[in-house]
């Protein structure tokens, strides 16, 4: 089966093509027989349009019956072809996955209809038929290098922060305290699109994630990447108990100005976030994992200036 992506001629709102997934040659082979090309009267093709952006993986299932796509816009597209050859009306979508997608793959057998996807941030999951993440694992964050040339470089170095005390593996009295003593150090890391992860300098394991945005990443209106905050400066208190961050919007660089993305030059969104550590216990484990929640955030675009130190006193 031959599969190409092509560009729509039809002009859209905004003024760019859409890419299509299609035009499909079909193969057919027989029992003990060798691979033949189909007459061109016999091949079945579709056009299978939805994407916005550059169509980036394409993967069958084992069994040939649907057909995944992903793009920059980080949205993966699992389309039905036993019905009406992937129309619209058999197509599902998982969306809001904040990267573009690398890679597709389908490995059949016992995996059944899973697929796994790998996105440009360093992470992969497994989704089952149902289009169900079943399974997240994410290595240590960094920026998708399709977004990578937007994004304005920060002026100050990147937060790399101690947390002593900050994974504990014994069990906790109800005053929180740690009954033996053994601890782990670890570091608070900034990652990509206002992302923050806890390492333990051990194992190099990521521990915990933090997002200041708090939202999913949405590429809308013609700009190549998403509209996100960055965290500038940060500082723990408390052994790592509470940890305050300081964050601005970051407009990304356009080589033609967008007037939609006027507006924002006034109001930088900035923000101090307050997080607090807190602890969770799995069951049927003697272990203790540990993540942060924002409990408080304080707008300070109105000061019309940049902070530029962050210190617990």
């Amino acid at each position: 089966m031959h599969v190409e992506g092509e560009e729509d001629d039809d002009d859209d709102n905004s003024g760019e093509g859409e890419p299509a997934v299609g035009h499909f040659r079909a193969i057919n082979k027989n029992c003990n027989s060798e691979w033949r090309l189909l007459h061109p009267k016999h091949v079945r093709r579709s056009g299978m349009h939805w994407h916005n952006s550059n169509v980036t993986a394409l993967a069958f299932s084992s069994e040939g019956k649907h057909l995944y796509s992903g793009g920059v816009e980080g949205v993966l597209v699992k389309w039905d072809l036993t019905d009406c050859f992937g129309g619209i009306e058999n197509r599902r979508f998982l969306s809001m996955l904040n990267s573009p997608i690398q890679e597709i793959s389908s490995p059949g057998g016992d995996s059944g209809d899973c697929a796994v996807v790998l996105l440009e941030r360093n992470c992969f999951f497994v989704v089952n038929g149902a289009m169900q993440i079943i399974y997240k694992r994410m290595g240590l964050d960094q920026t998708p290098w399709r977004w990578r040339a937007f994004t304005v470089p920060q002026p100050g170095p990147p937060t790399a922060l101690a947390l002593p005390n900050a994974k504990v593996s014994s069990s906790h009295d109800d005053s929180g305290q740690n009954n033996d003593g053994n601890t782990s150090a670890s570091l608070l890391l900034s990652g990509a699109l206002g992302g923050l992860q806890v390492v333990d300098t051990t194992s190099a394991k990521v521990l915990s994630s933090m997002d200041v945005n708090q939202r999913h990443y949405v590429v809308c209106d013609g700009v190549p990447s998403p509209l996100v905050s960055e965290v500038l400066l940060a500082d723990a208190w408390h052994n790592g108990d509470w940890v305050a961050t300081y964050a601005e919007l970051q407009l990304p660089r356009l080589l033609v100005p967008r007037p939609n993305l006027a507006g924002h030059s006034s109001d930088n969104q900035a923000q101090i976030l307050w997080w607090r550590r807190v602890h969770r216990r799995d069951q049927g484990s003697s272990s203790s994992e540990f993540g942060y929640e924002a409990v408080f955030g304080e707008p300070l675009a109105h000061l019309n200036c940049q902070a530029t130190d962050l210190k617990f006193t």
